[in-house]
């Protein structure tokens, strides 16, 4: 995970029972962020985890975790491969 710009991001144990069949939503400023139960999202590592998600704490828990890229979730080098192929075959 050292060097991605960008981190996979879901609700803790804790952070799913408080949002339960809903939403989990957090606003800082000019960031919006809204996580349903099981949704992983990929955020920019220097802001949006750091500085956003990884402070929100309830009760003493952390509402957010990383989880490492699966074969469902890429890493951000693989989405950027993967944009860059799409957009060299697009152009061809």
């Amino acid at each position: 995970m050292a060097g991605e710009d960008f981190v996979q991001v879901r609700l803790t144990e804790a952070g799913r029972e408080l949002c339960g069949e809903g939403t989990y939503r957090v606003i800082r400023g000019h960031h919006d962020f809204e996580f349903r139960r099981d949704e992983i999202q990929r955020v920019t590592k220097a802001f949006d985890w750091h500085k956003v998600l990884a402070t929100e704490i309830r009760d003493g828990k952390p509402m957010f975790e990383i989880v490492e890229p699966t074969a469902e979730q890429p890493s951000a080098k693989a989405a950027k491969k993967k944009e860059l192929t799409y957009s060299e075959e697009s152009n061809s």
